[in-house]
């Protein structure tokens, strides 16, 4: 399922670089380790349970509303250190969502696929919701996603190109959708940091829009300045883990256990578009 791009946090190497192969162990710092994630609103109280397996990989999740019984459980299968499966389902059996990640022999998403929305009310029906295809340029890194629709027919006006930089960082994602356009220009700080993303939808030269992130004396994100008032602060413990993010109308707590760290985060399939910050709010 396909989420606009607000991101905390991209990481190009899970965009189908030329690392995109490579094991990316979370420290802390950006919550992905953590085994218990507290969603504080006034619109209710959200509690995510993780477990890792002995790998550390994320492999099942169960959510609970204000403290109540569980609505939703996540799993997730892997090949190796490649995620493969995601399935969202009820605690009844009923699949909400199936997504699926399909690979080459360098290890890179050349397909993505999804079937329902966890978010909505159409369940997986056996039909895509969501097909995604990748292609890459001579340097391994990802050039082009197209999509086709339930019935394997390419989409001829949803398409997204992709360009980077001579350091491996994604510089331009120019997202093409049936009367829409997002032409985004990403910037960095040094070591491929991304700190800005300018939209200009009209593809026109002008920026309509902007996201900024704001970074502490050690490198860590502070803030973050979105898009439709999206404003979002970051707060770390004593040991350097992220302990909470404060939006405008919830708090975010997170809980870590001892020897638990994310090889991936599987919530997002390895598109640049989709990579956003490891929660997607719509869940609640």
């Amino acid at each position: 399922m396909l989420r606009p791009m607000t991101a905390f946090v991209i990481v190009c190497a899970a965009c189908g670089g030329r690392s995109s192969h490579s094991t990316a162990i979370d420290a802390g710092q950006d919550g992905l380790a953590a085994c218990q994630i507290d969603w504080l609103s006034a619109r209710g109280d959200n509690r995510e349970l993780r477990t890792f397996d002995d790998r550390g990989r994320f492999v099942h999740a169960s959510w609970a509303l204000n403290g109540g019984s569980i609505y939703m459980f996540d799993d997730f299968s892997y090949d190796d250190d490649r995620l493969l499966e995601g399935r969202y389902t009820r605690p009844t059996g009923e699949v909400r969502e199936d997504d699926r990640n399909y690979y080459d022999d360098q290890h890179r998403v050349i397909r993505a696929t999804s079937d329902g929305d966890y978010t909505g009310d159409s369940d997986a029906d056996g039909r895509l919701d969501s097909d995604a295809r990748c292609s890459y340029d001579a340097s391994g890194h990802l050039s082009r996603i197209d999509w086709r629709d339930a019935d394997g027919n390419p989409i001829a006006d949803r398409y997204e190109l992709v360009s980077w930089d001579s350091h491996g960082c994604m510089t331009l994602d120019d997202s093409f959708s049936p009367g829409q356009r997002d032409r985004a220009t990403l910037s960095y700080r040094p070591g491929c940091v991304l700190a800005r993303i300018d939209h200009d939808y009209g593809a026109d030269g002008t920026t309509d829009a902007s996201e900024t992130w704001d970074f502490d004396d050690l490198g860590r994100v502070v803030r973050y300045h979105g898009l439709a008032g999206d404003e979002r602060s970051y707060f770390y413990g004593d040991d350097g883990r992220l302990a909470r993010i404060i939006y405008p109308d919830a708090t975010e707590q997170f809980t870590y256990c001892a020897g638990t760290f994310a090889v991936r985060e599987p919530s997002a399939p390895a598109l640049p578009r989709t990579l956003s910050r490891r929660f997607d709010r719509d869940r609640w």
